[in-house]
């Protein structure tokens, strides 16, 4: 797969066939198309670094990722807010490997992305548990053993696993403490990554933990997080 998405590469630099299929999918919306082109925008996204020999390869992801993340998204929004759980979720995997390129792309994402999307708190929701009610009439509590959350194929993650990845990814790669903290201030967006995690598996509460450890309480302490946004936001 690297070998032929390196020559797609090396042949139209500028994606100019899969920008084609993209403009086209538009008003077409043919859902194994659609699929099948948001892997191959992934797969591209995810090419080894030792496959890439040239640097004008790595120039071309990079145009290809912050196109995704700032005149395309109008579509990825169409797939966010569809029923189909494999589009959605190829969606949000896509979004993900395009921040994760550097912290100008996790920029990009949070100029241009809207956060007032109503599909959102449906995105971030746990996954219902199949375990019956408590005696006392309380809702069971979720499963934590985060089955599905680490299966092979995306489509068949919950959908909240990849939603979560993507607020981490936006988080880690925010840059310095000013643009991380306008990425925690998307409280819309990361907060119902956070408090939802008491229903998350503990392998990606200890990611997230870590992650406010290492990244965001350091932050804090710079000129970037002040008392008052913990104060009013948690």
């Amino acid at each position: 797969m690297d070998a032929f998405l390196s020559a797609l590469l090396a042949a139209s630099p500028a994606w100019a066939e899969l920008w084609c299929v993209w403009q086209a999918q538009t008003t077409l919306k043919d859902a194994p198309v659609v699929l099948a082109l948001l892997h191959t925008l992934t797969s591209l996204l995810q090419l080894a670094l030792s496959t890439l020999r040239s640097p004008a390869a790595h120039v071309a992801l990079d145009a290809l990722a912050a196109a995704l993340l700032s005149s395309h998204l109008r579509a990825l929004y169409f797939h966010l807010s569809c029923d189909e759980r494999p589009r959605v979720n190829s969606a949000l995997h896509l979004l993900t490997h395009a921040v994760q390129r550097s912290p100008h792309h996790a920029a990009l994402f949070l100029q241009h992305f809207d956060f007032s999307l109503s599909c959102l708190p449906k995105l971030s929701a746990p996954p219902r548990s199949k375990r019956k009610r408590a005696d006392d009439g309380a809702p069971a509590p979720a499963p934590r053993e985060g089955k599905g959350w680490d299966a092979g194929k995306v489509a068949k993650q919950p959908t909240r696993a990849c939603y979560c990845r993507l607020v981490l990814a936006v988080l880690a790669h925010s840059g310095d403490s000013s643009a991380l903290a306008r990425a925690l201030l998307t409280w819309h967006f990361v907060g119902p990554a956070l408090n939802q995690l008491a229903a998350d598996p503990p392998a990606h509460q200890l990611d997230v933990c870590t992650l406010l450890l290492t990244r965001v309480l350091p932050a804090g302490r710079g000129k970037g997080l002040g008392t008052p946004f913990w104060v009013d936001s948690i």
